[in-house]
């Protein structure tokens, strides 16, 4: 329900995915506002019931490993020829994913960022052919509203990249509200 609880996907661990010609309409819970996540004390108890919790994007392939036994010369995953409608942060989110294929997909609509890598150790991922339209957001990082390092790519980027380790090519970025293509390598102890 979009004016309600709103569902998510996340994709992790030792999952076979191969996620092709899906319609993901009105999806995600984080937003791009500041991230208020809930806090859990040692025992498992939460101290804090926040609201906005890190993590629950559209799309989300989460330190997703792919199987234990891929095929020779595959890709660990692959999202291909899918459309993602209304994300309200990131459509599609790659955080600590490798060696996957995210091609031919349409991504429409989506706060912050259409494709995002989010924390720069993803590697070998060929990102191609995809259309990103309408990837809006505030203009601007918000560097100074941040409450967390992790908390970056609200401006409205069709793609996001935090590290230098993907392929990148072919893809088409219209509308977006701030940049085609962002990239920010984040230095120990910076925020640039």
């Amino acid at each position: 329900n979009p004016s309600g609880t709103r569902g998510h996907v996340l994709l992790t661990d030792h999952a076979e995915v191969d996620i092709r010609y899906v319609a993901f309409k009105d999806l995600g819970r984080t937003q791009i506002s500041p991230l208020d996540s809930t806090t859990l004390d040692s025992s498992g108890h939460a101290t804090h019931i926040g609201s906005n919790q890190i993590g629950r994007y559209s799309l989300h392939l989460h330190h997703l490993f792919g199987p234990a036994s891929p095929a020779p010369n595959s890709y660990q995953y692959v999202v291909m020829g899918n459309a993602i409608d209304g994300g309200t942060k990131w459509g599609i989110t790659i955080h600590d994913t490798h060696y996957g294929l995210v091609q031919d997909n349409v991504v429409y609509n989506a706060a912050g960022a259409g494709i995002m890598t989010e924390d720069g150790s993803e590697t070998a991922n060929v990102i191609q052919n995809n259309f990103v339209v309408r990837a809006w957001g505030t203009g601007h990082d918000r560097a100074d509203e941040r409450q967390s390092i992790n908390d970056w790519g609200w401006e409205g980027s069709g793609i996001w990249l935090r590290g230098p380790n993907n392929i990148i090519r072919n893809n088409v970025v219209a509308n977006a509200n701030s940049y085609a293509v962002t990239f920010m390598m984040l230095g120990v102890g910076s925020v640039r």
